[in-house]
């Protein structure tokens, strides 16, 4: 297996995208609106590939 080499650059090419996740605050009441809170990330296998090497250095 080959080691990284850090002065040589990498191009990832695919999808990003935005990763929602909603939670609601309270017990969820059936037939009427419920408090939530959403949380959003980037995400997508592009994206993630990327933010993995450059971790690794």
């Amino acid at each position: 297996m080959r080691t990284l080499q850090p002065d040589r650059p990498v191009i990832t090419i695919g999808s990003c995208g935005l990763d929602i996740v909603g939670r609601a605050t309270d017990a969820i009441q059936p037939g009427t609106s419920n408090p939530a809170v959403l949380r959003m990330s980037p995400g997508g296998v592009a994206r993630n590939v990327a933010e993995n090497l450059a971790r690794l250095g």
